[in-house]
């Protein structure tokens, strides 16, 4: 019985010293402990944008990533400038994401600028956001009654009519332009200038008018349009500072001014030289930001053709500017190079 207990004793003492001994010699390959997934809040503008994380599309506003990592964000919208930016997760994170418009590529089509069309200015007070984005959404309206009749270039456009609008184009314009009248801000001389088209069209009395009354409806559109182009141009100023993507949006309105001027033959000799001149600025403010701002320059996919086509434009523009075809080709590649930017 001695010899049992014993063995018992010493049975139990090797259990209590081999157990710690195999947990020190457990293997090292552990699994790592989960990093703490953090909340980020993703707000967009326009909300309907498509954003990727890390080339994977994600579906929700409120994010849930892990704490202390890295990831790229790409947002891309319908008619807006591609954003692309890298973030380090932390809690509390918002990231805000607005894309800027992008522009309407000029047409030869287009009418002669109206008197109160605008160059391109300085703005210590521009518009909110939100009106702005109010007025773009009621100048879509207007954009798409011209579209049906012709006279721009946009979604649904069909060839011009040198008479009489049929029923069709009629209502259809008839139901855009009700539509963007209940709107605000309110737009006067637009207004006026479609009402007059449409009450000429409806009675069809003097067709022969109808051309002009549209051009004057177009060029009041374009007016208008240009104005709020600058206050979007104001705006993204005071949130964001002369930033690359200010310069480039800059030269490429000073690039649409001037051609709508430079090349217009009922333009004023006042009006070629102030839009000249402020094309000029822009460039050379673009071009000095690009020396002292490389690396700001490098964020941004799609710089160096915006640059080539920049200079291929002004160098038109110091030109002979009667040479329409030209200049409308130099502009639109202008334009569509800076329609294709990815701004970092």
């Amino acid at each position: 019985m001695l010899g049992v207990a014993g063995l018992t004793v010493v049975i139990g003492a090797g259990y209590v010293y081999w157990r710690p001994t195999q947990k020190r010699h457990a293997p090292a390959s552990q699994p790592a402990p989960a990093l703490q997934q953090v909340r980020v809040l993703l707000a967009l503008d326009p909300a309907d944008a498509t954003v990727h994380i890390d080339q994977i599309p994600a579906i929700a506003e409120d994010l849930f990533l892990a704490r202390g990592t890295s990831h790229v964000v790409q947002a891309s919208a319908p008619g807006r400038i591609t954003r692309r930016f890298s973030f380090q997760v932390k809690p509390g994170l918002e990231l805000s994401v607005h894309l800027g418009r992008t522009l309407a590529l000029p047409s030869a089509s287009d009418p002669e600028p109206s008197p109160n069309e605008p160059l391109v200015r300085g703005n210590f007070e521009p518009a909110t956001r939100e009106e702005i984005a109010r007025a773009f959404d009621k100048l879509e309206r207007y954009a798409k009654c011209l579209a049906v009749l012709g006279a721009v270039e946009g979604e649904g456009r069909t060839e011009a009519s040198a008479g009489v609008p049929n029923t069709g184009q009629m209502s259809a314009c008839i139901r855009l332009l009700d539509q963007a009248n209940g709107l605000e801000p309110a737009m006067p001389r637009l207004r006026a200038a479609s009402q007059a088209y449409l009450r000429a069209a409806h009675t069809g009395k003097n067709p022969a008018i109808l051309p002009s009354l549209l051009a004057a409806f177009s060029a009041e559109y374009l007016a208008v349009r240009a104005h709020w182009q600058i206050e979007e141009l104001a705006r993204q100023g005071a949130e964001e500072g002369q930033t690359a993507a200010w310069h480039m949006r800059r030269l490429a309105l000073a690039a649409q001014s001037w051609l709508r001027q430079g090349t217009a033959p009922a333009a004023s000799a006042r009006a070629r030289k102030d839009s000249l001149a402020k094309l000029e600025a822009s460039y050379q403010a673009f071009l000095d930001y690009a020396r002292q701002s490389t690396k700001e320059m490098a964020r941004v996919v799609g710089a160096d053709e915006f640059a080539t086509a920049a200079r291929a434009l002004v160098a038109v523009a110091r030109g002979d500017s009667s040479k329409r075809g030209a200049a409308y080709a130099a502009c639109r590649k202008l334009i569509a190079a800076f329609n294709a930017l990815v701004v970092g």
